[in-house]
């Protein structure tokens, strides 16, 4: 296409008129390309956003069928937990009567032996006697255990 010229210099009126027509067609066709692009986006995001109510529908059933599970042997493990409190306390019960039983055949003996422990450390209550044994290792600066122990293996 050839540029035309009025006297003045001007470009001639079709000339423009052309360019303009060619600016808006091409803004069109961009305009065009921009919305479907934008579509094909909002397509992908909502492919996307469903994806991912979808994985968070199945975590959730998921977490719900592990929660359940969890609390079922939550429950059996407490369960267990309370036979085997009630079974520790029988034998805690007959391990301090009989480590009770022991102190008042060795105390003599072993306040001999000790002679840092005082009265108070040694006074007690029936069914108490774990104050006894917690008394004497604070006193001698060992363990409790260490305190049981001795008592239990203690040889008169």
């Amino acid at each position: 296409m050839s540029t035309t010229y009025d006297r003045d210099g001007n470009q001639s009126n079709d000339t423009v008129e052309q360019r303009k027509r060619e600016r808006s067609q091409d803004k069109r066709q961009s305009n065009h390309a921009a919305q479907d692009r934008n579509h094909q986006r909002s397509q992908d995001n909502q492919q996307s956003y469903d994806s991912s109510q979808d994985r968070n529908q199945e975590r959730g059933q998921y977490n719900q069928q592990s929660n359940d599970s969890s609390h079922d042997r939550s429950q059996e493990s407490s369960q267990d937990n309370h036979k085997s409190d009630a079974q520790n306390n029988t034998s805690n019960s007959s391990d301090s009567t009989e480590l009770e039983s022991k102190w008042n055949s060795i105390e003599n003996d072993y306040r001999a032996k000790y002679p840092n422990v005082t009265d108070n450390d040694v006074n007690y209550r029936s069914g108490e006697f774990d104050n006894v044994t917690n008394s004497i290792a604070k006193r001698t600066n060992r363990s409790r255990d260490e305190v049981t122990n001795e008592i239990r293996n203690w040889n008169s």
